[in-house]
């Protein structure tokens, strides 16, 4: 009886320090940009109309600031704008990734959407395979598991294969991005939006 009640306690010990040693992870904005910005490689890329990002104290759902991404979506075709970390980062243990994005209510179309990108193991780019429509004048969490097992991992992430999903490199994750989408094309078209998006309290745990 002793025996199995300090093998209890050896059990419930580990999985102690196992959840110690992976601390949620939080960007908020409050000192700065945690590293969070629009990537060299998207400037001057026809669809992607980011123009500047930064911390804001326009609108915020927890604290003070934001990060704003200023973008000029022409509203006839098919754009995004996108704000990404270009970190390696250990998200094994892991379950969801969240961001709150707010959509100013002076947007003049319903075709604004949101999705996440992860770039992880040999630079394979794992998309969210469904966005998040975004509401306006309210705050809209984006979120995504991070951890769904292979067979329902290829339902939420598009994913090539087993071996190209998320689940089969959460430690070598080297960037994960956020990316607003106008939803537009010949047949579904809106005004043109030329303003900011803000993004806050982006949780990893």
């Amino acid at each position: 009886m002793k025996r199995a009640v300090i093998l209890l306690i050896l059990i419930l010990c580990l999985s102690v320090v196992s959840y110690a040693e992976q601390p949620e992870i939080r960007f908020d904005f409050e000192k700065g940009t945690d590293e969070w910005g629009i990537p060299d490689w998207a400037m001057g890329q026809e669809d992607m109309v980011g123009k500047s990002s930064g911390v804001s104290s326009a609108e915020a759902s927890t604290g003070e600031h934001s990060l704003e991404l200023v973008s000029d979506f022409p509203g006839n075709t098919w754009a995004a704008s996108l704000v990404e970390l270009d970190r390696e980062i250990d998200l094994v243990g892991y379950k969801t990734i969240s961001f709150d994005v707010f959509l100013p209510s002076d947007v003049k179309n319903d075709l604004m959407q949101a999705r996440i990108v992860v770039t992880a193991g040999p630079w394979f780019y794992i998309e969210m395979r469904e966005p998040v429509r975004l509401k306006k004048g309210k705050w809209t969490t984006v979120s995504a598991r991070l951890d769904p097992g292979a067979r329902k991992e290829l339902a939420e992430w598009k994913c090539n294969t087993n071996e190209e999903c998320l689940g089969e490199h959460l430690n070598s994750v080297k960037k994960i991005t956020l990316r607003i989408e106008y939803d537009a094309n010949n047949s579904q078209a809106g005004s043109p939006y030329d303003g900011p998006v803000y993004i806050d309290n982006i949780v990893i745990k």
